[in-house]
C-alpha cells in the first residue's frame, strides 16, 4: 500500500514539471501616447 502512495505522489509531482513555459505574449506598444489633441473645454474644477 504505501509503495502506491509513494508512486502516486511522484507521478503527481512530475506533472508540474513536464508542462511547457509559460511566456507571455509581447504586446506592440506606440512610443508616445497621444493626449487626445490641443482642445480647449474649458475649467473642469
Amino acid at each position: 500500500m504505501r509503495r502506491y502512495a509513494i508512486l502516486a505522489a511522484l507521478s503527481v509531482l512530475s506533472g508540474c514539471v513536464s508542462g511547457p513555459d509559460h511566456v507571455p505574449p509581447e504586446m506592440p506598444l506606440p512610443a508616445k501616447f497621444s493626449e487626445g489633441g490641443a482642445k480647449n473645454i474649458g475649467d473642469v474644477s
